[in-house]
């Protein structure tokens, strides 16, 4: 193979890991928005709406077992203290605060499955890279003399 040949080999196969790069890319984006769709149909869903009903009413049972409780035993200063952290979580309840630190962990939870979905095709890439850089395009004599074009390369994350 001529030193043409040999670049436009190295052209072609640049060219083809830049388009399949290209496209995991679209794809996570694809995947990203669809995570994005699927958490905003679920946080509006009537199964959502259902369990926050049934979060409500268990929370305010709680409260409720526990302001009792506290009737009983007005004396002791636990159970004042126990009194003021129930009305407390209350407020926060009442106030968003709660329902403002679950839509927070969801999004880092979000975010952790993000950064797992990279880690994922980084390793993919890599193998994929490894694999192609392996496999001999030229006779054996040719193929033992490395690219040091290719294998100078970091794919994109």
């Amino acid at each position: 193979m001529n030193e043409e040949e040999q670049k436009q080999t190295d052209q072609q196969e640049q060219t083809k890991q830049e388009e399949e790069l290209l496209s995991l890319s679209k794809e996570i984006k694809a995947l990203g928005k669809q995570l994005s769709v699927t958490a905003k149909a679920f946080i509006a869903s009537e199964e959502m709406r259902s369990a926050k009903k049934e979060l409500s009413s268990a929370f305010q049972e709680v409260t409720s077992e526990l302001e009792n409780a506290v009737s009983k035993a007005r004396e002791s200063d636990e159970a004042q203290q126990l009194q003021e952290k129930a009305a407390e979580v209350t407020d926060s309840w009442k106030q968003g605060v709660l329902q403002k630190n679950i839509r927070t962990e969801m999004i880092a939870a979000l975010q952790s499955v993000n950064e797992q979905l990279q880690g994922l095709s980084t390793s993919l890439q890599k193998k994929t890279s490894k694999k192609k850089t392996s496999e001999p395009t030229a006779p054996p004599e040719e193929a033992a003399e490395p690219s040091t074009a290719e294998s100078d390369q970091e794919p994109d994350a």
